[in-house]
């Protein structure tokens, strides 16, 4: 398969978005135990890995089977 310029740096630009996102939700998971702050709802659920922007696209780009 091969991707041009573009497709490519889009593929970045999403992947960078979505790392983003996970690091913003593990830093609120953190912060939440570190400083006993409520935790998200999303923390609560057992797949919450999915549920943040990064998981989001990882999951999407490989679905479950």
């Amino acid at each position: 398969m091969r991707f041009t310029t573009e497709k490519i740096r889009l593929i970045i630009q999403v992947l960078e978005q979505a790392v983003t996102e996970h690091r913003g939700w593990l830093n609120d998971w953190h912060r939440s135990l570190k400083f006993g702050q409520p935790l998200a709802t999303i923390c609560f659920s057992r797949d919450s890995y999915r549920r943040c922007g990064f998981g989001q696209w990882y999951y999407s780009q490989f679905p479950k089977s």
